[in-house]
């Protein structure tokens, strides 16, 4: 998928899920750990010299591995390149740990499958698969499921309306085999 220099450029500009200055090093021979201003917004890793606004990089998190290296470090490698690697070096093992669990949460593949669990987890408990009810965009709806259900206690009034959400969400029709989903999901 391409993007332009403008979308990618109003995209850093948003407001950031996770940002700090952390040491890089970017998959270059020879690349050395460089102090860089790195920002986590929706699913794409900016990172900045931290002089500068505008970014010098961008990493979409989709189609990658964030993997746990030595102390304070973590690295993302692209599957299709696993050669592609770049490593990154927090201060502490917590903001390192924060940092990887924020980066696996933030790429839509990541979406998908808690959805898809999400909405198996309700029909268990329903015993009926989850109906569209309601429509809302797209932006209300992932920021309602993955930031303020996060910490929610699981009601039936909740559970109903997330399923309504999920459903229009995976653009499934009411009658969709769960089972088929799952497999189909598993061919992707």
């Amino acid at each position: 998928m391409r993007y332009s220099e403008r979308e990618l450029l109003s995209l850093a500009r948003q407001p950031a899920e996770k940002a700090a200055e952390i040491l890089m090093r970017v998959p270059k021979k020879g690349s050395v750990l460089k102090k860089r201003l790195v920002k986590l917004v929706v699913n794409f890793l900016f990172y900045f010299r931290t002089d500068e606004a505008e970014p010098i990089g961008a990493l979409l998190l989709e189609h990658c591995k964030i993997t746990k290296e030595e102390e304070n470090v973590f690295s993302i490698s692209f599957i299709e390149e696993p050669d592609r690697k770049y490593s990154f070096e927090c201060d502490t093992e917590e903001q390192c740990q924060e940092w990887i669990e924020a980066l696996r949460r933030a790429s839509y593949e990541f979406m998908r499958r808690s959805l898809i669990f999400y909405r198996n987890e309700i029909q268990k408990m329903t015993g009926k698969p989850p109906f569209p009810q309601a429509c809302f965009p797209a932006t209300t709806l992932f920021h309602f499921i993955f930031h303020d259900c996060v910490h929610l206690t699981p009601t039936p009034q909740l559970l109903q309306l997330s399923a309504s959400y999920l459903t229009s969400l995976l653009q499934l029709p009411p009658s969709a085999n769960l089972e088929q989903v799952e497999k189909e999901d598993n061919l992707n």
